[in-house]
């Protein structure tokens, strides 16, 4: 049975070419609407969770034997956490939805140079999770300061710092996440690893004291990079070696692109 390719999954004159592959992909990612439900439920996820928590903390601080104060960082960091996997989920489905539909084998043809694909579709994951990453870096350190209040203690740098460091982040995380996609090419088996990787493994090394795996950890790294806190390793390490973890991810995504879906 032949399968009709929609119009919009439909590759443009000359997408071999990277400038045209990336035409294609950013053609592709704009044309669904789960790219546009994620960055809508992500920051509708924000706007609805980090006044919950701020406002919850801040109270805490005026019952008796409650802290005195909150960093501000604290609820950002709890924010950015949960939100990140909204923003990782668009760029899983701009793989798995093609494996799922079938739109993938004519991708193939019309890019038959897998790393030209992968880098296709990395750098328009990048160019839309980046400037959605500012937004959202702003509303959720907006809000997070607002509903602490006068119990907040503002976070090294500023506000503004963190929001871009937010921005970063969230941006590292979905390139990580697209390049796991590749490997597993479904949804559901994608964003379980992005969760384990992200929140299991860490939880589990904290649990059993192994401070020392923990700080090598993507989640770590992109703590590091969000607080700007210097131990044990300061932002600029914790973006590098978060980088560290997408290039080896991806490498390995490139691979089996060439191995698997030749």
């Amino acid at each position: 049975m032949s399968t009709t390719v929609p119009a919009a999954m439909q590759a443009p004159s000359g997408a071999g070419r990277l400038a045209g592959a990336v035409a294609s992909e950013w053609t592709k990612l704009r044309s669904v609407r789960s790219t546009w439900w994620a960055l809508v439920g992500a920051a509708a996820l924000a706007a609805v969770m980090v006044p919950v928590v701020g406002f919850t903390l801040a109270n805490n601080t005026s019952q008796p034997g409650g802290p005195p104060a909150i960093p501000v960082g604290e609820v950002v960091g709890l924010g950015a956490t949960v939100v990140q996997f909204v923003v990782a989920t668009l760029a899983i489905l701009a793989i798995t939805d093609e494996y799922s539909t079938g739109t993938i084998h004519p991708t193939f043809q019309a890019v038959p140079l897998r790393g030209r694909l992968l880098a296709a579709k990395a750098i328009v994951v990048a160019a839309v999770t980046l400037p959605a990453g500012v937004v959202l870096g702003v509303i959720i350190t907006t809000l997070a300061d607002y509903s602490l209040g006068d119990k907040g203690i503002a976070p090294d740098g500023g506000l503004v710092r963190m929001a871009l460091a937010i921005s970063l982040e969230f941006t590292l995380v979905s390139l990580l996440a697209l390049g796991v996609a590749v490997l597993v090419r479904r949804t559901a088996g994608a964003l379980t690893i992005v969760f384990v990787v992200l929140i299991g493994i860490p939880a589990a090394a904290d649990l059993l004291s192994l401070d020392d795996l923990a700080e090598l950890l993507p989640a770590r790294a992109g703590s590091q990079l969000i607080s700007g806190a210097t131990d044990p390793y300061g932002p600029l390490a914790g973006a590098l070696l978060l980088a560290a973890w997408v290039v080896a991810v991806n490498v390995a995504a490139w691979l089996t692109l060439r191995t698997r879906d030749a």
